[in-house]
């Protein structure tokens, strides 16, 4: 999975390296992420979204010090889920109990005082029962301040109401009791889908790869590897080489092709069980889905035994705040996703948003 960073955004240092943008996906099986000046919003495929701020904002004038985000599930009484994020390094342990304070627009709603567990994080879940007031009071003034005793965040609310549309559009809200925007009288009968079941399955209880079978697979798959960096493409195994069981007939085999300062590119193959005694084991390129073009070729890719999840992590820059991630389980025949999430905006915001979500479930 994508590790989580932290980053003083008070002293960024924006890496160089290799840019690689995202897999192109399969259009007709997810949506992309809408960018509405200082605002983002995505909704997946069960229509649960999400909204962020950005720290940076688009006109150039500055950075922000916080962010405000929205969740919200696609159900009809799935309620709105705010929070708050003050930066990524804890916040002043003296501000712990101090008074926490929303501003904007003249208006003031109070959420009470810090918390100890909301000073490390420097996050604050605004509780549901504020939603009414909240939303009150963010519908025009373009930024929104957190007063926590002489400490003043604020966060851009410039795109935020036409975030909430859209979302509201996603969801069917539009004109219900339901919606966050244009509300009326309605009723949201349309269901979201269910989430999707993917039948995953394991190798058996210590099943072991072979050792050399990455190299092997290196000169079987030579021909596709030509665009790889001299020192990795040179038939031999390199220490980013990994190798794993599948299933009881397969395995994983990841090539290393080549590296920037912040993104390593490996090719990814399926090897037959029964012929990789061979000299020339049968290896075929992974079947990822929602990838396409030469879509076994990822990212940061990482291979969990524990849990069987291929994952990438495709960086846009190294601060990590635009890029997207994916992640995999097998299924026997290709690596069906489990979840991807996006972010096409270089603005701050190291969270990405979720535009496809599945439940992997092992046979028993």
């Amino acid at each position: 999975m994508r590790p989580k960073h932290r980053y003083d955004y008070w002293h960024i240092i924006v890496l160089c390296g290799i840019f690689l943008p995202p897999a192109s996906l399969a259009a007709a099986s997810i949506g992309s992420v809408k960018v509405f000046k200082d605002w983002a919003v995505a909704c997946n495929n069960i229509r649960a979204c999400e909204a962020t701020s950005f720290m940076f904002r688009d006109d150039g004038s500055g950075e922000m010090s916080a962010l405000l985000q929205l969740k919200r599930g696609g159900k009809a009484d799935d309620a709105p889920h705010f929070s708050l994020i003050l930066g990524y390094d804890a916040l002043p342990a003296n501000l712990v109990g101090k008074t926490v304070r929303l501003q904007a627009g003249g208006e003031s709603l109070a959420l009470g005082a810090l918390t100890s567990v909301q000073q490390k994080a420097a996050a604050i879940a605004i509780p549901v029962e504020k939603n009414t007031a909240l939303l009150a009071m963010l519908q025009k003034p373009a930024l929104l301040e957190v007063v926590v005793g002489a400490q003043t965040y604020r966060a851009s609310l410039s795109g935020f109401a036409a975030s909430l549309l859209y979302m509201d559009e996603q969801q069917k809200r539009l004109d219900t009791a339901s919606a966050l925007l244009r509300k009326g009288d309605k009723a949201m009968t349309d269901k979201p889908p269910e989430v999707p079941p993917l039948k995953a399955v394991s190798p058996p209880k210590g099943m072991q790869a072979p050792k050399d079978l990455a190299g092997k697979v290196r000169k079987v798959m030579a021909d596709s590897l030509t665009d790889c960096e001299a020192d990795e493409g040179d038939y031999k195994p390199s220490e980013r080489d990994f190798t794993e069981p599948l299933d009881a007939g397969h395995y994983l085999v990841g090539v290393a092709c080549f590296s920037g300062a912040y993104n390593e590119m490996t090719d990814i193959f399926v090897v037959t069980k029964d012929s990789a005694a061979s000299a020339k084991p049968q290896t075929v390129r992974a079947k990822l889905e929602l990838s396409g073009g030469e879509g076994s070729q990822l990212v940061n890719a990482d291979f969990d035994p524990k849990t069987g999840i291929l994952s990438e992590y495709n960086k846009g820059r190294g601060l990590g705040d635009c890029g997207s991630d994916t992640q995999w389980v097998w299924t026997g025949k290709q690596f069906a996703a489990v979840s991807h999430n996006d972010m096409p905006e270089c603005r701050g915001v190291i969270e990405y948003l979720n535009l496809w979500t599945a439940q992997a479930v092992k046979p028993k």
